[in-house]
C-alpha cells in the first residue's frame, strides 16, 4: 500500500483545508486505493492497524474528520464540500470503510492532464500536517524547479491559526519543520528565500530539486509521469518489428510509440521499460 500512487487534480492539490496528521494520512491513504482507469467511486478499506493507531483515537478521529468542510477553488467561483459521505468501523475486521463525496470526481477520476502525483510513503513518515501539505504544493511545480507564494495566500491554503499567522511562530513551526521533514523523507529537497516589500516580508520563494537517485522504482514513475507526459523518455530501436521507437507517456499515464500509436506496449514490457529508465535514468 504505501507503494500506491497519489493523483490528484492540481485544484484539489491547492484547496483550502486543516487536517490533523491521522486526518489526512486517512484521506491520502485512501485516494491511493484509486485505480487510473476507475470509472466511479467505491467503497474503500483501510486497516487501522497500519495507521498506528487503536480503535478509541481512530473513532475520535473520523468523527473530527467527518465535520471537516474544506473549499475548492473552481473557474467561476468556489465549491465547499467534505472529504467523505460517510465512515464506518467493522470491528471484526478491524478496518475503517470510507466512501468519497461524489462531488470530488472530477478530481480523482479520469485524470489526463493538470494533475500532480507521488507515492503514498512520501506522505506517511511526516509528523506533520504543515510539511504534507507544503511537499504537495510544492510537488506540483516540480517540474519548474521553484514556486513563489504570496505569505497571505500559502498561510490561508494552509489554514493556519493566528498563533501560526505570526512570523516568527510561522517561520519555526511551519517553514523550517517542513524544509527538515521534507528533505529528510521525500523524493524532493527544498529550500526557501523571502520575498520583501520594503521591510515586510510578503512572499516566500521555494526552490524544488528532485531527489532522482535516491527515488524508489515507483516514484520514479510516478515523477516521469507528472512531468514528461507526451515527451520523448527514450528512443531506441525495437528488433523484433524492425522499427524505431521512440518512447513516451500518455496523458493517462501509459508507455506509448510517439511513432506508431498502433504498436501496443504490453503491461509486461511497459514493466521492462520503466526499469530500464529507472536504471538508467536517461531523462532526469
Amino acid at each position: 500500500m504505501k507503494n500506491n500512487l497519489i493523483v490528484k487534480k492540481n485544484p484539489l492539490v491547492n484547496a483550502r483545508y486543516k487536517l490533523s496528521p491521522l486526518e489526512i494520512k486517512i484521506v491520502f491513504s485512501v485516494i491511493s486505493m484509486i485505480e487510473k482507469d476507475d470509472s466511479d467511486f467505491w467503497t474503500y478499506q483501510v486497516k487501522i492497524d497500519h495507521l498506528d493507531s487503536d480503535y478509541r483515537n481512530i473513532q475520535r478521529v473520523c468523527r473530527g474528520l467527518m465535520t471537516k468542510v474544506f473549499e475548492i477553488k473552481e473557474d467561476d467561483g468556489w465549491l465547499m464540500l467534505n472529504w467523505f459521505s460517510h465512515i464506518r468501523y467493522k470491528q471484526k475486521e478491524r478496518v475503517i470503510e470510507c466512501a468519497f463525496d461524489p462531488n470530488l470526481k472530477p478530481y480523482l477520476l479520469h485524470i489526463k492532464d493538470n494533475f500532480t502525483a507521488y507515492t503514498l510513503s512520501s506522505v506517511l513518515s511526516m509528523a506533520s500536517t504543515y510539511s504534507i501539505r507544503l511537499y504537495e504544493l510544492l510537488k506540483e511545480y516540480e517540474g519548474l524547479g521553484a514556486r513563489t507564494f504570496n505569505l497571505d495566500d500559502l498561510q490561508d491554503i494552509l489554514q493556519l491559526p493566528k498563533s501560526y499567522r505570526v512570523w516568527r511562530d510561522f517561520k519555526k513551526r511551519v517553514l523550517e519543520s517542513a524544509e527538515k521533514d521534507i528533505n529528510a523523507d521525500t523524493d524532493i529537497n527544498i529550500s526557501y528565500n523571502f520575498v520583501k516589500s520594503g521591510r515586510k516580508i510578503t512572499a516566500i520563494s521555494f526552490v524544488i530539486d528532485p531527489k532522482i537517485k535516491k527515488l524508489t522504482l515507483n516514484q520514479y514513475i510516478a515523477h516521469l509521469r507528472s512531468n514528461f507526459v507526451n515527451k520523448t523518455l527514450l528512443c531506441f530501436k525495437d528488433k523484433e518489428r524492425d522499427k524505431e521507437v521512440e518512447l513516451s507517456v500518455s496523458e493517462k499515464g501509459y508507455l506509448y510509440d510517439k511513432l506508431d500509436v498502433h504498436n501496443k506496449i504490453t503491461a509486461t514490457r511497459a514493466a521492462e521499460l520503466w526499469e530500464y529508465l529507472y536504471k538508467n535514468q536517461q531523462k532526469d
